[in-house]
């Protein structure tokens, strides 16, 4: 009785499977991937892998990839018919057929030609409701070095909050972004006669943003610190000016000229603006 009873049109109608099974085998330079729809188990994977010789450093299996097949599960997993088991619907050759279908495209001389693909940024995740910088938590950066107290450290270990540093402002040119005018930016340290010791693109200038206001247009403010005399300390008597160029602004902003000091009591204040030195190397900035 139960055998004439069919429910296969209620429960798993045929819309409801796909009408093909898309399996991609792919090379990137010497990187390897191969793609399933299914969410294969590691056991049928381990067979799909010795059976493609694919090494583990230099290739990737992905399950789930542009279509939806359920489980995959070994043939001896299959049999077990557990959960991974029962949900392999075309049974236990399923995925020594699919681990096929992949050998075959591997040694197909009639595979699609190679292709570059196009340059593309893929920023995830939803927009966020407040504007880019310190004002998502509501409060302005109370000190330059705030948070930084595990990174900047003396050879002690103790946080060091003598290191020099320059405040500044500036504006959105055009239709840039905040992450556009960060990335073209340039900040440097170069010395009072005009030559330059190093700027952002090396590890010993941290630039971060101090307040943006929640206006699109509005100036930020920004501050960059020179970390790189905790580990090369310059001479006491050697005088430096921070540099910055800007996207769209017509001169660069400079600091006054300042020197180090990391035996002081005191906290410095942040380095004064002032006219940049006469003789000085152009910092080229990134190309957008």
């Amino acid at each position: 009785m139960l055998r004439s009873i069919k429910l296969s049109k209620a429960v798993a109608p045929p819309e409801s499977f796909p009408e093909s099974v898309p399996v991609t085998y792919a090379t990137l330079g010497s990187f390897m991937l191969v793609t399933f729809p299914a969410e294969v188990s590691t056991a049928q994977g381990f067979e799909i892998r010795q059976r493609l010789q694919l090494r583990r450093d230099s290739s990737a299996i992905i399950g789930l990839a542009n279509e939806y097949i359920s489980y995959v599960a070994s043939p001896d997993e299959y049999g077990a018919q557990d959960y991974m088991g029962a949900q392999t619907i075309w049974g236990p050759r399923e995925g020594p057929f699919l681990g096929c279908v992949a050998e075959r495209l591997q040694n197909s001389p009639n595979a699609s030609p190679s292709y570059r693909a196009p340059r593309l940024i893929f920023r995830p995740g939803p927009e966020p409701e407040e504007r880019f910088g310190p004002t998502f938590v509501g409060e302005r950066r109370q000190a330059p070095d705030e948070e930084l107290e595990a990174v900047l450290t003396n050879a002690k270990g103790s946080p060091e909050r003598r290191l020099p540093f320059f405040e500044w402002g500036e504006s959105l040119p055009g239709q840039m972004s905040d992450f556009d005018v960060t990335r073209l930016r340039r900040v440097a340290v170069i010395r009072a006669d005009g030559t330059a010791v190093e700027d952002d693109r090396m590890a010993g200038i941290i630039t971060l943003l101090l307040e943006a206001p929640r206006g699109d247009r509005d100036p930020r403010r920004w501050v960059a610190i020179w970390a790189a005399p905790l580990w090369q300390m310059p001479p006491r008597d050697a005088q430096f000016v921070f540099r910055v160029d800007v996207p769209g602004a017509k001169k660069p902003m400079c600091s006054a000229p300042f020197s180090v000091d990391l035996i002081a009591e005191r906290r410095p204040q942040a380095v004064p603006a002032a006219e940049c030195p006469s003789a000085m190397v152009a910092v080229a900035p990134l190309a957008r």
